[in-house]
């Protein structure tokens, strides 16, 4: 199972054998939650099935997605044995699998410095969303930042097929663009008049990536 995930491609078998002895696994149903809330690890979690949605919760239950780790991503958050922030909350959204692999397992060996080096890459790529994300909120009226996501979450598609934007509900688009669902439901309809995208049972399909393009650049 190991081998069938990106981030330990390559590797030699006997250092798989050796990792994959020191992995447990997290078989997760949709809606189920990942017990890292406020915990300290020395572990990171690898999605091999399925996809977890990262989210800040307030006392009052309201929601803000920060990100979805799909198949071959890791929940950076824990790479370096860190303790996650107390409102973090990862739920699958979908029946999912996980392996937790001891940080020190991918540490040693020869492939050491290899692991290390994709785990920070892929650090670095969810730190660069989590930038655009504020800068969505803080920079552009809610039609722009809806048309922004939607269209990351289109360029993102061909390498995590967790980001693709027919995958998320209306409710996960409000979240993430801190919105109302009414209000984000509202722009989809405007957005589908112009042709830059289309609703089926649910599902955004992009159609115009220039016309979604036009929309994203509008600044409050």
């Amino acid at each position: 199972m190991l081998a069938r995930t990106p981030l330990f491609e390559g590797l030699a078998e006997a250092a798989l054998r050796a990792m994959a002895r020191q992995t447990r696994e997290h078989t997760l149903e949709d809606g189920a939650f990942l017990p890292l809330q406020g915990r300290r690890t020395q572990a990171l979690y690898v999605v091999v099935r399925g996809s977890i949605r990262l989210s800040l919760v307030s006392l009052g239950g309201r929601e803000f997605v920060v990100a979805i780790v799909g198949r071959g991503e890791v929940l950076g958050e824990l790479a370096q044995g860190g303790r996650p922030h107390p409102s973090l909350v990862a739920m699958a959204q979908e029946p999912t699998q996980a392996l937790c692999v001891p940080w020190t397992a991918l540490a040693r060996g020869e492939d050491g410095a290899e692991l290390l080096r994709r785990c920070n890459a892929m650090l670095a790529e969810r730190e660069y969303w989590l930038l655009e994300l504020l800068e969505d909120l803080a920079l552009h009226p809610l039609d722009a930042r809806l048309a922004r996501l939607i269209a990351r979450l289109h360029a993102r598609s061909s390498l995590h097929a967790a980001m693709r934007p027919h995958r998320f509900s209306q409710s996960a688009l409000a979240q993430m663009a801190n919105a109302s669902r009414p209000k984000v439901n509202q722009h989809l309809q405007v957005f589908q008049r112009m042709g830059a995208i289309e609703l089926v049972e649910g599902a955004v399909l992009v159609r115009d990536g220039a016309a979604l393009a036009r929309i994203a650049g509008r600044r409050g």
